[in-house]
């Protein structure tokens, strides 16, 4: 396997802001372009040869000239997407907080075939505009308390994806209403329901890909912070998501859970701020712990569930910051979904250190 990806991308906007007695309005009016080139090439070896993972033995890598590796495809695919906008921020009577905007957008996708290759070669090229609309609003219902919902639709390109016939574009909608709190008490958070929908996803035919597919996740999050006092911080997030097959797509059918998406997840995190001597100083430990979930289209093997336990340090000056944090801190081992042809399974990521070291000038 061999990829390269290179991308250019450009945006311009004009922002104004308007003040009444009864209302602040920022209203954005831009435009944006981007070009996305993905070159890929796939060799393998034709006769599929097994190999006994008990005693291996690999045959070592030749060029497809020498034998017996061949070239399964080499593409050259190109995405242009191009849009201009406009987005209306307002607040009214300081309680009616509205957002209304809009992105009229075009998205080009070029697909090559090159020779060598086992396929025909062939050029495909879509080209779709749409407009994409989005809009939101919040109510103050008292000082620290709002309700809020909103609404929004997508469109993108899938990059490294071989189609049957021309290339198509993903589109998606979204809705969410929820509350967002911030009590005297130091607790403060967010909680909301939520529906996303996915048509034209790729579903896997062997190496291509039908742009047929329907998904939809649905579900409920929530992302809580109580900070009793200056030094304890104590972070919650919670997300348990349902997210479906709609369609019978392939491997998958209608009501098949999506793979690589656990039904519950969650983090705890408690950080402590030192002060006297030690002003400066930080430390912090938490949980991250995630369900099971599903592997492959047909649901026929999972990973289990896992938890993992991460933990930092750091001192925090004027005119810098340093710290250290450990991922996986006792080194759990566990496997997580690996989507390639038809699901697999990868390794968790072991005990990881990060330092960082700030500036500010």
């Amino acid at each position: 396997l061999k990829q390269s990806q290179q991308e250019q991308t450009y945006n311009v906007n004009l922002i104004g802001k308007f003040k009444s007695s009864w209302a602040r309005t920022t209203a954005v009016f831009g435009a944006d372009f981007s070009r996305l080139t993905d070159n890929g090439v796939m060799l393998g070896d034709p006769l599929m040869q097994t190999v006994n993972l008990q005693t291996p033995v690999f045959s070592s890598f030749q060029t497809p000239v020498q034998g017996p590796y061949n070239t399964f495809f080499n593409s050259a695919n190109t995405y242009t997407t191009s849009g201009v906008y406009a987005q209306l921020q307002s607040t009214l009577f300081d309680s009616l907080h509205i957002l209304l905007g809009g992105r009229y957008a075009d998205l080009n996708i070029e697909s090559v075939t090159l020779p060598p290759a086992w396929f025909t070669s062939r050029t495909d090229t879509t080209s779709t505009t749409k407009f994409l609309p989005r809009a939101g609003a919040v109510f103050d219902i008292t000082k620290g308390f709002s309700i809020y919902a909103s609404y929004s639709e997508g469109m993108k390109g899938n990059p490294f994806v071989l189609y049957e016939g021309k290339p198509q574009p993903q589109t998606s909608t979204q809705q969410e209403a929820g509350i967002k709190f911030n009590f005297s008490n130091g607790l403060s958070g967010s909680a909301a329901v939520f529906q996303i929908n996915n048509d034209g996803v790729p579903v896997s035919q062997g190496i291509f890909a039908r742009a047929d597919g329907q998904q939809r996740s649905t579900g409920f999050e929530t992302n809580l912070l109580w900070q009793p006092t200056s030094n304890w911080q104590v972070w919650f997030n919670y997300a348990n998501v349902n997210a479906e097959q709609v369609n019978n797509a392939g491997a998958a059918l209608a009501g098949n859970q999506l793979n690589a998406v656990p039904n519950n997840s969650g983090r705890l995190w408690v950080n402590y701020r030192f002060t006297g001597q030690l002003k400066g100083w930080r430390a912090g430990a938490g949980v991250y712990a995630a369900s099971s979930a599903y592997i492959d289209a047909a649901n026929l093997y999972k990973t289990p569930g896992y938890a993992t336990l991460d933990g930092s340090v750091a001192y925090e000056a004027d005119r810098y910051t340093v710290s250290l944090s450990v991922k996986n801190l006792t080194d759990r081992q566990y496997y997580t979904p690996y989507s390639y042809f038809g699901g697999r399974v990868a390794p968790g990521q072991n005990r990881t250190v990060f330092a960082n070291v700030a500036l500010r000038f």
